[in-house]
């Protein structure tokens, strides 16, 4: 599962505001450079999904850039489109949304197709046409390599069966097996280990660990993490919405490094602090003397201005989020919930 493509994802500024006007995602910047993985953490409720369809043009961001090098796929958390029935249609939900507007239009005008109907014949032959420019029967072909390696079997003699006649683990072994071969250079997934048991757990690490996509995803998993993803963003929420930073070494080396990044800000916040009392104090002692001395007010009236301009670049206060963040270990074959005493973001 090699790939040589162009490659990578960029997000300058990324703001999202919810449909209830709270600030979720504030000036999220990083870049996921071609063939790395970069795992996404964060605790519930601070953007982490919205996030990721951000990057996969699913929704639009507030303001902000995004910028893909390459095709994207895209895997999310949990199905959600009602029209996804059949294993095609499933398998379809991933690629480019033309492309699977133009496979539907095609099977309704399949399904009452006239032969003698000239017009008609004409407009279909128009969508195989574009259906084929737009790379249809490319991915039929990739999927097909998926569907006979998973379910022993073509796309053309399964792309029809109801997806519920596979199990969330089939289903999801069968999508991640055409996510990782597919010519798309860049994959983005919204935990992937889902519904897998231990065995698919490993094959998926494999698929990790052997792929050269650019790879941004949300995982659970702790061994597949330290097995795979090496650079780390880290959601963390402020009073002002949650904003991110990156990590770039292995996990279990993250808890240390945001106990120093924490010191450092706490130590930055004191000092700052500390300047905004001692303008506090001048203005105070200045505002008396102002009333009997024009030099004294002049004095005065600048130090005012010197604290209110002060006290406009006052940074966010990090409110961090108070929970013993959790994930799955798989190690000696068997799954073992391990918990990290430590505040702030949790691995999920």
């Amino acid at each position: 599962m090699s790939m040589t493509a162009l490659s990578g994802m960029r997000a300058s500024d990324i703001s999202y505001v919810l449909p209830s006007g709270r600030l979720l995602l504030n000036s999220i910047s990083f870049a996921a450079l071609p063939n790395e993985c970069l795992r996404v953490i964060g605790a519930n409720g601070m953007g982490k999904s919205t996030l990721l369809k951000i990057m996969a043009r699913r929704i639009k961001s507030t303001s902000g850039s995004v910028n893909v090098f390459g095709d994207v796929s895209y895997m999310e958390q949990r199905r959600t489109d009602p029209e996804i029935h059949t294993i095609g249609d499933y398998l379809f939900s991933v690629a480019q949304a033309e492309i699977a507007r133009l496979r539907k239009r095609i099977a309704t005008m399949e399904s009452t197709l006239d032969s003698a109907n000239t017009a008609q014949m004409e407009s279909y032959s128009q969508l195989l046409a574009d259906y084929a420019d737009l790379g249809g029967y490319r991915m039929e072909a990739e999927m097909s390599k998926s569907t006979q390696d998973v379910l022993g079997s073509s796309y053309q003699d399964v792309s029809d069966l109801e997806l519920d006649c596979l199990s969330g683990g089939e289903q999801k072994m069968l999508l991640l097996n055409y996510l990782f071969s597919n010519s798309a250079s860049n994959l983005i997934l919204d935990e992937p280990d889902n519904f897998l048991d231990i065995a698919n757990k490993d094959r998926l690490k494999s698929y990790l660990g052997e792929s050269a996509k650019t790879i941004l995803l949300i995982s659970h998993d702790r061994d597949l993490l330290e097995s795979t993803c090496k650079k780390h963003l880290v959601m963390e929420e402020r009073d002002d919405g949650t904003t991110a930073w990156v990590h770039g070494v292995r996990y279990s080396t993250l808890a240390d490094a945001r106990a120093e990044r924490h010191a450092r800000e706490e130590e930055l916040l004191r000092r700052r602090d500390d300047e905004e009392r001692k303008l506090r104090q001048l203005v105070a002692s200045l505002r008396q003397a102002a009333t009997i001395s024009d030099v004294m007010a002049s004095r005065y009236h600048a130090a005012q201005t010197r604290l209110d301009r002060f006290l406009k670049t006052a940074p966010a206060r990090h409110r961090y989020v108070e929970n013993t963040p959790c994930c799955v270990s798989t190690a000696a074959g068997r799954e073992t919930l391990y918990c990290d005493a430590t505040n702030s973001a949790s691995p999920g």
